[in-house]
């Protein structure tokens, strides 16, 4: 009897606490939700996005990657540059939403806006190793087929020379481009709270000009940066360089809004004739037509996006050893202080010297050993190898940590114009 009554006591009790669950979690929910409205800058899935959405279901994308930027006080999603929390609104032509189970791969809330190029993402689900060195994600080569030659109206895929097949080319099937059209729609980057978007908040400041030869550089530069040139095996410069040419810090690709246009042509030239050795950045330079690397120059050079979003802060001393590093040099390892050429707080001397505030530790980290180990040679006064030589890796991560914290300056607008000097943020 006892007995009977204990397991009556604990399948009431279970049944309540179900009921209860449901209750708080489902029911009220609902009826809270039921008429929420989708945000102003939110858009239904074409048909296109709806089948990629399936095929994203369908390759196990969700399994790896969330859809739910967390708010800061629980992780630093937002400096990790994958956008503000989400909101429920964010969410309503999503039946089911598809929030992810775990964090694999980085979150793809807002893919669409930090990657905004198809070109990329294609290559990138051919081969994800071709675009992000030591990526765990599996290739998708069956979403693909190699053929001797395109047929019209077929999607061919540019991929670096070491990913592609020795022969023919690459094309991409159905379920691929609708898969690339789902990622490329998710935009999040509207307000989440206000309906009504500020004036001028969205997109990059682009230096206003009336001159016709720059008009005409700024649309075949916009083109190229955005989508690359696929036919020449271009990729779009956004995959690796941020949408408005902010930087990918997670990949190591630097900021190149508001550098001189002399400078980043000198750059793509000396990838293209093997002075500057890079395996993604070789293709793309010697694709690229002189008056394409001119026109891409001078678009990159009129931009001024906000800088990329900070990563954890480092250590006081190792901020304190760069700073030192940075303005006065050390005369025990022979190394001048790096304001000497690069400007006050590092905002560059243009049209020769590029600035250095606000590129990730990462890309600074990386050049630094790059002069060190003959990879890159295109300093004529040999200045820069030698310092490098001179680095050890601590003091090479203290200076990438010292500029990563600065403000990137502000593109110069007229040649012989200074930039505005940069801060620390």
């Amino acid at each position: 009897m006892h007995l009977e009554l204990t397991a009556r006591r604990l399948v009431t009790g279970t049944l309540v606490f179900v009921l209860l669950a449901t209750v708080l979690l489902v029911v009220l929910p609902f009826f809270r939700l039921r008429h929420l409205e989708a945000p102003e800058g939110l858009h239904p899935y074409t048909d296109a996005q709806l089948r990629g959405r399936e095929e994203y279901l369908r390759q196990g994308c969700v399994y790896c990657h969330s859809q739910q930027p967390r708010d800061p006080s629980q992780a630093p999603d937002m400096k990790r540059g994958w956008g503000r929390p989400s909101v429920p609104a964010d969410y309503v032509y999503d039946t089911p939403h598809q929030l992810g189970t775990m964090r694999t791969g980085p979150d793809l809330f807002n893919i669409g806006a930090r990657q905004p190029s198809a070109a990329w993402h294609l290559g990138h689900l051919y081969q994800p190793r071709a675009y992000v060195a030591g990526s765990n994600m599996p290739a998708y080569p069956f979403l693909f087929e190699v053929k001797a030659e395109a047929e019209a109206g077929e999607t061919t895929v540019a991929v670096p020379p070491q990913f592609a097949p020795a022969t023919g080319v690459i094309v991409a099937k159905r379920a691929a481009l609708d898969l690339v059209q789902y990622m490329v729609g998710l935009d999040h980057t509207y307000p989440a709270i206000s309906p009504h978007p500020k004036q001028g908040a969205a997109g990059p400041l682009l230096l206003p000009t009336k001159d016709p030869a720059v008009l005409a550089d700024i649309k075949v530069g916009t083109a190229i940066v955005r989508d690359g040139v696929p036919g020449a095996g271009v990729a779009a410069c956004a995959g690796c360089h941020g949408q408005h040419a902010e930087g990918n810090a997670a990949i190591g690709g630097p900021r190149l809004a508001g550098q001189s246009d002399m400078y980043l042509d000198a750059q793509l030239a000396a990838y293209a004739d093997g002075r500057r050795k890079d395996p993604i950045m070789l293709p793309v330079a010697k694709g690229l037509s002189p008056d394409q690397r001119r026109a891409v120059a001078v678009y990159l050079s009129r931009l001024s996006p906000p800088g990329a979003a900070a990563g954890p802060p480092p250590e006081h001393a190792v901020l304190e050893r760069g700073e030192r590093l940075a303005w006065f040099g050390d005369e025990a390892l022979h190394v001048q202080g790096c304001v000497n050429c690069h400007g006050p707080a590092g905002t560059g001397e243009p049209p020769t010297i590029p600035y250095l505030a606000g590129q990730s530790e990462s890309f600074l980290g990386a050049s630094l050993h790059a002069w060190r180990d003959g990879r890159r040679n295109t300093d004529p006064s040999g200045q820069m190898t030698q310092i490098a030589k001179n680095l050890g890796d601590a003091d090479i991560a203290a200076i990438a940590a010292y500029y990563a914290s600065q403000t990137p300056p502000s593109p110069v607008a007229e040649a012989g114009q200074p930039p505005v000097t940069g801060k620390k943020r």
